[in-house]
């Protein structure tokens, strides 16, 4: 009930209005609905009972009276819902959406793509599909209960209160549904992320699985994540069927009380026949409610299930924000200084005690093993993490001091990894400033070695890059991804291992292209390839966290750092290779043994 009370604060807010309308459309429609047996009670006993036939035209015209004021309520109540419907979806989508993007990357490292955007769909649905229509269905169906259940009492009382008597046992059952079916459908939801994070994470990755022959594999893991999701509904739809038809059913009985001892009533003048006709009627009212009632419970359970994950998304808060007493950062001449600065995460030490300045336009190589955090330390600059000790400051300002938005539109980052958009290459590029004129984007891609690869694609400029740029190679993801950091003239260069996918002559070219940037901007380099680190004016040697050496490229032994940390990613790319190979004759072996007949092999 406590989720329920937050999803209408949350979720209604500036909808109430709107919702009031529905609601009241809705009322309005019941009541006129319970005046249809009073007429026909009337009918009965003045018109034909008591031989008025002039009545019934008058009767008839009342009930078409009330049969077209009923259609034009239900219409409006239906337009009115169906607006609010909508906008409660697309209010709470771009809220979580929103609320994502001031997420930090810790989050991120611990949720799955698929299950958020479950939440952001399936979950969002359920939720709007019950606050604008389930809860209108459940107020007017509870008032239809009661006005009815008024009624009964006014026409005969006694006959009311034994034709209620299944009532208790209906609202008990109900209330044993709810307590069943409401773990089992937060588990249908979570199954349902749990599958689209597996599509999600297969179909991204489907060059490694057709590199390693292993469709039938994931095919077997899909399948696996589908059939969860069938056994936990089947589940649900298990406690739905002893349920929903037990509830639906208990209302017959009354019409059984009602013709035995009502039509005894009748017969011995205590009840006229229009009455009886009436109160029938009425309990004809009741049934349906009643037989809602069950799938309303479902309705609201689901709702309340999808709304406890799409709170606790919304619930996470950001680790990294601007403090109240911010300030916007003006132009930076971009010096950057690391003050006695430690950082852990999960409690697990990666940087530990560094200081270090850079001079502004200065060009600083970060060299080390894997792991001894380079590019935690890099990442520090744009307040991608907060150290847990110490400080990081630029031109003498502590970054914790400035707005993130000020910091980040001069900083121009190159990740590893670059990832690109399912855009026209302009448009990857001048992704971080997106007014930006031709020339610009094409002086960008120019001083990232780009521009040539890019005007001899099939539309130059315009060409539809795939998604997370697919369709093109790793080297020219790369240069695209350069580009886009180039155009927004940044104060201040990250490259992480930036040339990591190009070829020789691609490298050379980029290295001629930064050597023309150095001075102009500050760059720190997260360096892999000698290329790279003799760019640097100087190196920073890292080890476990902590600065062993700094000196220029001719001072700092960082070539055999580079060496060793090739050979520890050969060995493992050898390695994963015969584990691959190894497993693939192994298949070859077993589907061999398969072929010969022999069923009892395994793999």
């Amino acid at each position: 009930m406590a989720t329920f009370r937050r999803m209408m604060r949350t979720f209604l807010r500036g909808h109430w209005i709107a919702l009031s309308l529905s609601l009241l459309l809705a009322v309005t429609t019941t009541a006129l609905g319970l005046a249809v047996p009073w007429f026909i009670r009337g009918a009965v006993d003045k018109a034909l009972v008591g031989g008025r036939t002039d009545l019934l035209v008058v009767y008839a015209a009342a009930i078409l009276a009330v049969a077209a004021l009923r259609m034009a309520a239900a219409f409006g109540r239906r337009v009115v819902s169906g607006r609010v419907s909508l906008a409660v979806e697309t209010e709470m989508r771009d809220r979580l959406f929103s609320h994502l993007t001031t997420l930090g990357f810790d989050f991120y490292m611990r949720s799955q793509t698929g299950q958020l955007m479950s939440r952001a769909i399936a979950d969002v649905r359920a939720v709007r599909m019950f606050l604008a229509y389930g809860l209108v269905f459940l107020i007017t169906h509870t008032i239809t209960l009661l006005s009815v259940t008024a009624i009964l009492f006014f026409l005969q009382p006694r006959l009311a209160a034994v034709s209620l008597i299944p009532m208790p046992f209906i609202l008990v059952t109900a209330r044993a549904f709810s307590r069943r079916l409401h773990p089992s459908l937060w588990a249908v939801q979570q199954r349902i992320a749990e599958l689209t994070a597996v599509a999600e994470e297969r179909i991204t990755g489907i060059r490694v699985i057709k590199a390693f022959a292993i469709e039938d594999q994931q095919q077997a893991t899909f399948a696996l994540a589908s059939d969860q999701i069938y056994r936990q509904n089947l589940e649900a739809a298990g406690i739905r069927s002893r349920y929903i038809p037990l509830i639906g059913v208990m209302p017959s009985l009354s019409l059984i009380i009602i013709l035995l001892y009502g039509g005894r009533m009748v017969v011995a003048g205590d009840l006229t026949l229009g009455s009886l006709i009436a109160f029938n009627a009425y309990v004809m009212l009741l049934i349906w409610p009643m037989r809602m009632l069950g799938m309303l419970v479902s309705w609201a359970e689901r709702a309340i299930a999808a709304g406890e994950r799409v709170l606790e998304v919304l619930d996470e808060r950001p680790t990294v924000t601007d403090r109240s007493t911010a300030a916007d950062l003006s132009r930076l001449r971009g010096a950057i200084e690391f003050r006695n600065v430690t950082f852990a995460h999960d409690d697990v030490p990666v940087i530990n005690g560094i200081s270090l300045r850079i001079e502004s336009g200065e060009t600083v190589a970060l060299v080390g093993p894997t792991g001894c955090g380079k590019t935690t330390l890099a990442h520090l600059i744009p307040r991608f993490y907060d150290p847990t000790t110490g400080g990081v400051l630029v031109d003498g300002i502590d970054l914790r001091d400035t707005t993130l938005a000020s910091l980040r539109s001069q900083i121009g980052l190159v990740d590893q990894d670059p990832f690109l958009f399912s855009l026209s290459v302009r448009d990857n590029i001048r992704y971080g400033q997106p007014d930006a004129s031709e020339d610009a984007v094409a002086a960008a891609a120019a001083a990232a070695a780009a521009d040539d690869f890019i005007r001899a694609l099939p539309a130059g400029y315009d060409t539809v890059i795939g998604e997370r740029g697919v369709t093109l190679s790793g080297g020219q993801r790369q240069r695209l991804a350069l580009a886009r950091a180039l155009l927004i003239d940044p104060r201040i260069l990250i490259l992480d291992d930036a040339t990591s996918s190009v070829d020789a002559e691609t490298e050379a070219r980029i290295v001629d292209a930064l050597s023309g940037l150095r001075g102009s901007r500050t760059t720190v380099i997260v360096a892999h390839r000698p290329s790279t680190v003799m760019l640097a004016d100087r190196v920073v040697l890292l080890e476990a966290g902590s600065i062993r050496q700094v000196g220029t490229p001719r001072e700092v032994p960082w070539q055999e750092i580079l060496v060793a940390d090739a050979e520890v990613g050969l060995q493992g790319q050898l390695a994963a290779a015969h584990r691959a190979a190894a497993e693939q004759d192994a298949r070859r072996a077993v589907t061999a043994r398969l072929a010969a007949g022999d069923t009892g092999a395994t793999p």
